[in-house]
């Protein structure tokens, strides 16, 4: 596939909203291909393909409802707040929930490792803590 020239960011979305799944892997790639410098900025969303929750979304921890933890909101359970005055909650909490050490990296981060690597990807910005980037080869 040859991506065309735009002439606006219109046209651009319009383009691209026109192609289906493998086309827009192809332009993707392509993207890529032509790019020199590139930085992914990624969150929680790439590591739930690995089994790891979120947290705001529909199946996410802001919205389980653990009869042990009912009493706190998800919020106190995961901040400095609760490390401090309530150390054993938010450690019971976070080995039951955030413990990630036998997780995997997916597709994803395999596919940011290998950028790195062909030099096609100069960083990764991601506010994510399990250390899947790393586990992937990701620098």
């Amino acid at each position: 596939m040859m991506l065309p020239e735009f002439l606006s960011l219109r046209e651009k979305e319009k383009f691209f909203r026109s192609l289906n799944g493998g086309q827009k892997i192809d332009a993707l790639n392509e993207m890529i291909e032509e790019s020199k410098h590139i930085v992914f900025l990624g969150g929680a969303g790439v590591s739930t393909e690995s089994g790891i929750p979120d947290f705001r979304s529909k199946d996410g921890l802001y919205n389980k409802q653990d009869h042990k933890f009912r009493k706190y909101k998800p919020e106190y359970l995961l901040s400095y707040d609760c490390l401090n005055k309530k150390p054993e909650i938010f450690f019971s909490y976070f080995r039951k929930n955030l413990d990630c050490r036998t997780f995997q990296p997916n597709d994803a981060h395999k596919k940011l490792a290998e950028m790195e690597r062909k030099e096609k990807l100069d960083g990764i910005v991601t506010q994510n803590i399990e250390g899947l980037h790393q586990k992937a080869g990701s620098k």
